[in-house]
């Protein structure tokens, strides 16, 4: 991603947590590390915790169905948005997409909110600044990124086989949810699938990029849950 080079062996979390755990092993980071993830990286530290358990000290996480045992990427995740069922096309995503990355992206990020699909007219200001948008049309527009980037859906049912033999054993680790306005029913009861003893909550107001919508509301979360040791 970004700027980064690299083939990864495969973009299922279990792999990707495996690089993860060997850089902060590398730096030294062995125990107890707090995490704080939003998205897809909520499915990669996951399976870095659920895989590596003295390492993870808690996990703040962030808007992200972590599909399991008891939800399905096939029947309640991929019907809720247009851009999961785009996104896993293979290659025609890339191929549609290739040349025209800032015109996806924008769309993309305008219209990722998987409360609802968008609507004919529907064209709501886009929660992503200007400049970033220039940035990430920048380096998506690398074609190993862009390719990664379609990638990390691809593996999603064979992420939620993955989750469902890591959920045998229960993190015992404080893990705390923030999810876009509206959804947390959804997301928290698969988390605490992974971690029963898990807590979350809607941040009233944001949809799905809640460090752009509402950083002060991120912080202070992030702050109340990792208190300063």
């Amino acid at each position: 991603m970004g700027d980064s080079t690299g083939r990864p062996a495969a973009y299922t979390k279990t792999v990707l947590a495996g690089y993860v755990h060997d850089l902060l092993d590398r730096i030294g980071a062995r125990r107890d590390v707090r995490f704080v993830a939003h998205d897809f990286g909520v499915g990669v530290t996951y399976a870095l915790a659920a895989q590596h358990r003295q390492q993870a000290g808690g996990l703040f996480l962030m808007d992200f169905p972590l599909v399991g045992e008891n939800l399905s990427f096939a029947t309640d995740v991929r019907p809720r948005s247009w851009h999961f069922s785009f996104n896993v096309q293979d290659p025609l995503a890339e191929r549609l997409v290739t040349g025209r990355v800032g015109t996806f992206l924008d769309y993309f990020f305008r219209h990722s909110q998987i409360s609802g699909s968008p609507q004919p007219g529907d064209d709501p200001p886009s929660p992503i600044p200007p400049r970033s948008i220039e940035e990430y049309t920048r380096v998506f527009s690398r074609p190993q990124v862009l390719r990664t980037g379609f990638g990390l859906y691809r593996t999603w049912s064979r992420d939620e086989e993955e989750n469902k033999r890591l959920e045998r054993v229960p993190l015992t680790v404080p893990v705390r949810l923030l999810a876009q306005d509206g959804l947390t029913d959804l997301m928290l009861p698969p988390v605490r699938d992974a971690a029963p003893g898990a807590t979350g909550t809607d941040v009233a107001g944001a949809g799905h990029w809640l460090l752009e919508e509402r950083p002060d509301r991120v912080v202070a979360e992030v702050d109340a849950f990792y208190a300063v040791r």
